[in-house]
């Protein structure tokens, strides 16, 4: 597979109570109804705010502790001398604060608040830029592989790098990296700034990433329909489970009912790739859809429609799932316990990335422009609050 094919894909897919009345209630009753009640989504209407603020607009994450977003902007793939960024936004009326200028294209982020650190992943070159989230400077870009030529004769890294996944407790950034045959993943110390492994066997373009803190398990998603688990004490691979998803590109954990829940795109050029890629590959399910595995029976728990879904983000204090849908340009607000649809949101043309702000239950996304945008439009940010 050509890798000028490959990041071409990357890119794509870098593209969610009843009342008792005339009777008494036992104490015991209204404690749990009271705690129910808290518990349960909110079935006000959400209060949607938009606004264009760059090109290229990518991942995001909110910053509790500066109480700002921070937002990549990769620039034009077309003009060079349209920067690129991390946008500093409010918030509350999505204005850009401050501009952190970047040598190479941001794509994926990784906040840790507590220490002051943002990595940007550059998926394009192969590197991860390190930010001082304090003084808004760089502080480190650390090389992960080096190039090679695709067929065309331009530069491409040897992995590609999607998506990162900090682990604050026990110093990691992990990566996963996929290229023509064989995926890795990688395991960054973030004390040291180092690679400290590079462990193999993660099958066909890796994707999706999620971390199970409490059970030492992470979990990597895999366009041959895989979840490969990952001992994160022994750094072994320790289990290979079925999705029942043919592109899985994006997975959550959900802590509170211990399941793992993945979005399968449906992307037609990502099937392309697959069958082209492996031999013999033949497509049984039509993809836009969201399943849920229960990880105590490896059985999967719901499977819900969607609209050629991309990423998804759970708010667990308010049990909802939120999924963005880039075919339907829309975002989806399901139950995470019982998968009821709470919401859809109209967010056109397509949404792409969440971030939770986790005390209020605000959730903010990324929007790309459409083929048919006009050239040089800048993108949105979009903000859904209850």
């Amino acid at each position: 597979m050509p890798m000028s094919r490959i990041i071409t894909s990357a890119l794509l897919c870098i593209a969610t109570a009843a009342s008792m009345l005339g009777c008494s209630t036992p104490t015991q009753n209204l404690q749990a109804q009271t705690v129910a009640e808290a518990l349960a989504p909110s079935s006000a209407q959400p209060q949607v705010t938009r606004s264009a603020i760059a090109q290229g607009l990518y991942e995001l994450v909110y910053s509790n502790k500066q109480d700002v977003l921070f937002v990549a902007s990769a620039g034009d793939f077309k003009d060079a001398s349209v920067p690129r960024e991390i946008l500093v936004v409010n918030p509350t009326d999505l204005a850009v604060v401050d501009k952190i200028a970047l040598p190479l294209r941001a794509f994926s982020l990784a906040l840790d608040d507590d220490g002051d650190r943002l990595y940007v992943g550059n998926t394009g070159d192969g590197t991860v830029t390190v930010i001082d989230t304090q003084s808004r400077q760089i502080v480190q870009s650390l090389r992960l592989v080096g190039k090679r030529k695709s067929e065309d004769g331009r530069e491409w890294p040897k992995y590609h790098f999607r998506q990162l996944l900090l682990d604050a407790d026990n110093n990691r950034l992990y990566m996963p990296g996929f290229d023509d045959k064989e995926s890795k993943l990688f395991v960054i110390n973030t004390r040291t700034g180092r690679i400290e492994k590079i462990i193999p066997g993660f099958g066909y373009t890796a994707t999706g990433i999620a971390l199970d803190a409490r059970h030492n398990r992470l979990y990597v998603s895999n366009m041959e329909g895989e979840a490969v688990v990952v001992d994160t004490t022994s750094d072994e691979i320790v289990n290979r489970l079925a999705l029942g998803a043919e592109q899985p590109l994006n997975l959550a954990y959900d802590e509170i009912n211990h399941r793992l829940l993945a979005v399968d795109q449906g992307h037609p050029k990502m099937l392309e790739f697959q069958k082209k890629d492996m031999p013999g590959y033949e497509s049984r399910r039509p993809g836009s859809r969201v399943v849920a595995i229960d990880l105590a029976t490896g059985k999967t728990v719901a499977d819900l429609k969607a609209g050629g879904p991309v990423n998804l983000k759970l708010d667990p204090a308010r049990q909802r799932l939120f999924v963005t849908n880039r075919a339907s340009g829309e975002v989806t607000v399901f139950d995470s316990r019982d998968y009821r649809k709470l919401h859809t949101i109209s967010t056109p043309v397509h949404p792409n990335t969440l971030a939770l702000q986790a005390k209020t239950g605000t959730m903010f996304l990324t929007v790309k422009n459409g083929k048919d945008a006009p050239e040089g439009s800048k993108e949105s940010v979009v903000r859904i609050a209850f």
